[in-house]
C-alpha cells in the first residue's frame, strides 16, 4: 500500500477534505492532493502532524511497515525501504528513529515559543496590546 492510499484511507476514515488537511498542515491543497495521488513525495517531516490529524502511530504512515502488519505476510524485497522526501532509501525504523529525533526538536522549539511569549505577556502585563 503506497503512502498516498495509507493519507486517503485515513482522511476518509477521520471524515476530513484534503483542503482541511492542507490547511493545518500549511501547505496547498494542490500540495496535499499530490501526495496523496503519489505525484509527489511527502516529506518526512510533516508525518508526526499527520499521525496526530489521523490519530495514529508515524510508524502506521509508513507503507512498508503498515504492509507487514496490516497484512500479516513477509515483505517483498522493495517493501523493506521507504522513500523518504529526496527520493534517498532508508530503513523504516531508522526513519521511524529519525521522525522522533524531529518531533522532539519541535517540542523544544515549540517550548521555546511559550517561553518568549510568557515573557512577553508579563512584560506588557495583562494587556499585550
Amino acid at each position: 500500500m503506497s503512502i498516498g492510499t495509507l493519507l486517503r484511507k485515513n482522511r476518509d476514515r477521520c471524515k476530513l477534505t484534503g483542503s482541511e488537511i492542507a490547511d493545518v498542515l500549511g501547505v496547498s491543497q494542490g500540495t496535499y492532493h499530490n501526495w496523496e495521488s503519489g505525484k509527489t513525495n511527502l516529506p518526512a517531516k510533516y508525518l508526526p502532524q499527520l499521525a496526530e490529524i489521523f490519530k495514529v502511530e508515524i510508524i502506521e504512515l509508513i507503507p512498508a511497515h503498515n504492509v507487514a502488519l496490516s497484512h500479516d505476510r513477509p515483505q517483498s524485497a522493495n517493501q523493506d525501504k521507504v522513500a523518504t522526501d529526496v527520493g534517498a532509501k532508508v530503513e523504516p525504523l531508522e526513519l521511524y528513529q529519525k521522525l522522533l529525533e524531529s518531533k522532539e526538536a519541535v517540542i523544544k522549539l515549540q517550548t521555546e515559543e511559550i517561553r518568549r511569549l510568557q515573557k512577553r505577556l508579563a512584560e506588557f502585563g495583562s494587556n499585550p496590546f
